[in-house]
């Protein structure tokens, strides 16, 4: 009786921890399933990232300092995402309206690596969305990893207009003011203006060619490059992955951005934009200056002051119409940039095409 009896016992407790083990894996699942819908965040190994600047997609310029390769096509791998990248015969990641007869009235995108689409997809680029919202125009992307005010404006200048454009859009990005005061960025030479008894003069052109052009660049970040099997098999869980991401911020290797001690120079960007409004009217169209927040505003890891306040200010002293993504962004519970680096990841490139085909709609 008393061997039935603990057996029995046995029995019971095995088939809790059976129950406890089931209900534990189910609940993992659960989780696993929900991150990977709401809040993927995949994990690449270090010795994967691919990311560069020039080779297949970007290459030298005599103006620009660099860009687009005509026809351009890459894979990319980075630490947040892996995406698709295809240029245009003219090296724009934009559809090819060399040879378009399209007579719609135009709106042309100036901007960086956030217009350009850096680590999504071409159909999840905020551009490309906009075109399915106003159809009743035709849309160009001229933009382009890495430019500034100065290189947007020298793009738009020699930019030979296809149709009728009626609206440029200037997205304007926080790091802009520093492209726009330095004559090399990003590891490679750029044309810089300078001020002059007040007025633009164009420096540093030819832009210098560096012999670093001649080689492919991969990852610029200086990261381990072997791989580690118990981290790269634990982070295929995407749960797992996101748990030591916060972990880790909790121990402290990763510090909040702190604000800069100076308020930075605004005297070239401030010329710039008076400068591009000037050549944008001067073809019959109309400037408008699309403010990205910052992602320390948005996830509130500073109490500094938003930048777009003073270019605000800059482009009410020159009559230029201008628009701030925040609000947006801001009313958004999702997240909208990635964990790694600044930028949206695809649901932040919906939010920003939401709220700018409103903003049109209502000009």
């Amino acid at each position: 009786m008393r061997v039935k009896q603990v057996g029995a016992r046995r029995s019971k407790v095995l088939r809790n921890l059976l129950l406890l083990c089931t209900t534990l894996l189910v609940c993992l699942l659960t989780a696993e399933g929900a991150f990977r819908w709401v809040d993927p965040f995949p994990y690449y190994r270090p010795d994967q990232v691919t990311h560069t600047y020039h080779g297949n997609l970007s290459m030298y310029d005599t103006l620009l300092g660099w860009r687009g390769v005509p026809d351009g096509a890459a894979r990319i791998t980075t630490h947040n995402n892996q995406f698709g990248v295809l240029h245009n015969p003219s090296g724009f990641r934009d559809l090819a309206h060399e040879d378009s007869t399209d007579r719609r009235p135009g709106i042309v995108f100036l901007g960086d690596s956030f217009t350009w689409g850096y680590e999504v997809e071409w159909e999840e680029m905020f551009v490309n969305i906009l075109r399915k919202r106003l159809p009743q125009y035709a849309i160009y992307n001229l933009a382009h990893n890495g430019y500034g005010t100065d290189q947007s404006l020298l793009t738009f200048r020699y930019w030979r207009a296809y149709g009728d454009p009626r609206l440029v859009v200037l997205v304007f990005t926080e790091n802009d003011v520093d492209d726009n005061n330095a004559a090399r960025r990003y590891f490679k030479n750029k044309p810089k203006f300078d001020m002059l008894y007040g007025q633009l003069v164009l420096t540093g052109v030819p832009v210098v060619r560096e012999d670093a052009w001649d080689v492919a660049r991969r990852s610029e970040d200086g990261t381990e490059t072997q791989p580690f099997w118990i981290r790269d098999v634990a982070f295929r869980s995407h749960l797992l992955h996101d748990m030591y991401y916060r972990l880790r911020g909790l121990w402290g290797s990763g510090e909040a951005p702190s604000p800069a001690d100076e308020a930075p120079d605004l005297q070239l960007t401030s010329a710039l934009l008076k400068e591009i409004n000037r050549e944008v009217q001067s073809r019959g169209a109309e400037l408008l200056v699309v403010f990205v927040p910052s992602k320390a505003d948005i996830h509130e890891l500073t109490d500094a002051m938003p930048y777009q306040r003073a270019i605000a200010r800059l482009c009410r002293e020159h009559g230029i119409g201008f628009f701030d993504l925040a609000p947006a962004f801001h009313d958004t519970w999702l997240r909208t940039y990635y964990r790694l680096d600044m930028h949206w990841n695809p649901r932040g490139h919906r939010v920003a095409a939401a709220a700018i085909a409103e903003h049109l709609r209502d000009r």
